[in-house]
């Protein structure tokens, strides 16, 4: 059978095949679903052109503040992190943007977790060494030299921290981390943005509708999904990482009038849930639980894979993360979602 594809040379274009039952049998009926699967023929977002708006700060003795559009992001000297996103008056964070690498270890992460407990991967801090600022051409840029490591412990990971002001409405996170030699595999590198009460819907572009990881994919298919932040979540009897997206191009969390933060980069693991990592480590069984207001959103680097080592052999080597030396971008955009075009989005901040 030939399939007569459209000739798309910017964008992702996908086939998607479902296999269903034409007869009603004992254990299935009519258009149950057997079988899926998912050919993905194009996927190259170019990049677009766009004129920079321009931005402007203003340099205290403890902080930078950069205008542009209707925002205002605040970096903090000291800690080196993004303290304050403030769109049209409304605060889009509560608490700082923060570089991090700790996962609720998940049933087969039984071995590997002990090794992650010893190294205090559980208790990563944000240690900063220094800040600077530059505004050319009405592009401002703050970098931040910190290091994440555990208390008494040498620091597992050294990284430079950019954060570029100027292409419309988006703030581009720039990352250079080097890992320490030593130390054990990770379980993810992301950073993590923590949203108030009432950012509750989630759309995003990568694999769903159901829980991806690199290695555990194959029953989701890429495409663009909604859902919510207490929807998102999958209550194992014993609390685990749980219902991260891989491979996003863009995501979206906002409030009920679209008011949010939108992510891009060619591609990432999208964590967005009412709780923290923390809760979910601390927990022995899923009744413990209580929701958080705020909603935790993590943009992973990586989420590395899920395995089977709960009864079956350890984590694959390229499903680990195991590399010394990580390059990572993103952006995000204070605004409301229906304005915005995030595939526009992303080619502008390619």
């Amino acid at each position: 059978y030939e399939i007569n594809a459209p000739e798309v040379t910017d964008g992702v274009l996908t086939l998607n095949v479902w296999v269903k039952q034409n007869v009603a049998t004992e254990w299935a009926e009519i258009g149950h679903e057997i079988y899926s699967a998912q050919f993905i023929l194009v996927d190259e977002i170019k990049p677009l052109e766009c004129e920079s708006l321009g931005a402007s700060f203003t340099e205290s003795e403890g902080e930078y503040v950069v205008a542009f559009g209707e925002s205002v992001v605040t970096v903090s000297k000291i800690s080196g992190l993004i303290t304050s996103v403030v769109h049209e008056g409304k605060s889009m964070i509560t608490a700082p943007v923060t570089p991090v690498i700790w996962r609720a270890p998940t049933d087969n992460d039984r071995k590997i977790k002990r090794k992650w407990f010893e190294e205090g991967y559980d208790r990563i801090g944000v240690k900063c060494y220094g800040t600077c600022a530059e505004k050319i051409d009405g592009r401002v840029t703050v970098k931040a030299n910190v290091s994440l490591g555990a208390p008494y412990r040498k620091p597992v990971m050294n990284m430079t921290l950019t954060y570029a002001f100027s292409e419309g409405e988006a703030v581009k996170i720039g990352c250079e981390a080097s890992v320490r030699e030593n130390a054990v595999w990770l379980p993810r590198f992301g950073f993590r943005f923590t949203l108030p009460e009432g950012f509750e819907d989630v759309s995003y572009f990568g694999y769903g509708p159901f829980e991806s990881y690199e290695d555990k994919r194959l029953a989701s298919r890429l495409s663009t999904f909604k859902t919510t932040a207490t929807k998102n979540f999958e209550p194992y009897v014993r609390p685990q990482e749980n219902s991260a997206h891989y491979g996003c191009k863009w995501a979206s969390v906002t409030c009920i009038a679209g008011h949010g933060l939108t992510f891009v980069a060619d591609k990432f693991s999208l964590s967005a849930s009412h709780f923290s990592p923390e809760t979910l480590s601390a927990a022995k069984h899923d009744y413990e639980l209580v929701p958080e207001k705020t909603t935790t959103v993590i943009v992973d680097y990586r989420n590395a894979g899920i395995g089977s080592n709960s009864c079956g052999p350890e984590l694959l080597e390229e499903y680990r993360i195991s590399e010394k030396n990580i390059n990572f971008s993103f952006s995000f955009s204070p605004e409301f979602v229906g304005n915005v075009d995030p595939f526009k989005t992303l080619a502008k901040n390619k």
